[in-house]
């Protein structure tokens, strides 16, 4: 790894400079149980990921455990909008 570093270093003045700046924020990552009206109670775990070019602000990103009923609850809503989208569609040809 410090290999790749100091050819990257070396190699780019942008990746120094950023390098140089050591500003990464902090990861912070959580269980949160939502309450969906089609799919009821959701529990999901999720990454929080600061918006560099937007102070105070962060992206969520909640995931499912693999094979769970949250998981199955997910597919379903992705399902039921995918249709909602179909119906649209269809009533503007």
């Amino acid at each position: 790894m410090s290999a790749l570093i100091d050819g990257l270093l070396a190699a780019s003045e942008d990746f120094a400079a950023l390098w140089n700046r050591q500003d990464v924020g902090r990861l912070g990552s959580r269980t949160k149980t939502f309450r969906h009206p089609q799919a009821g109670q959701l529990t999901l775990d999720y990454q929080s990921f600061e918006v560099q070019d937007a102070p105070g602000q962060c992206l969520l990103v909640g995931t499912a455990e693999p094979e769970s009923a949250d998981a199955r609850r997910l597919t379903l809503l992705v399902s039921h909008r995918a249709g909602s989208d179909d119906r649209v569609t269809a009533g503007r040809r």
